[in-house]
């Protein structure tokens, strides 16, 4: 995150990091892809949430971050539907054509 975006990290993040980790380190004892903890915090996530100010100087506009509305929702939204995603196991993942989920 830049200092810009005016985002206060609680002792949460640090925690969701540790937890990650954790499972990163399970999930390489058994070979399996490992998590990572950005799912929804992109920079576009956060500039949604965001009032901007628009400042125009000299013929060009500046842009300037007065306050972000931090949510945990959207995280739990994604979690959920990812959650969600594994009740299409077998019948509709049955459908989809063996070339596309190889990419």
């Amino acid at each position: 995150n830049k200092p810009s975006n005016k985002l206060k990290k609680g002792s949460s993040f640090h925690y969701d990091m540790f937890v990650t980790g954790v499972i990163n380190a399970i999930l390489s004892i058994f070979c399996l892809p490992w998590l990572h903890g950005a799912l929804p915090h992109s920079p576009l996530h956060v500039r949604a949430l965001a009032d901007i100010e628009e400042h125009i100087e000299n013929g060009h506009v500046t842009e300037t971050i007065v306050y972000v509305r931090e949510t945990r929702l959207t995280t739990l939204v994604a979690h959920i539907l990812i959650g969600a995603s594994v009740l299409m196991i077998p019948y509709p993942l049955n459908l989809i054509p063996i070339p596309v989920l190889y990419g």
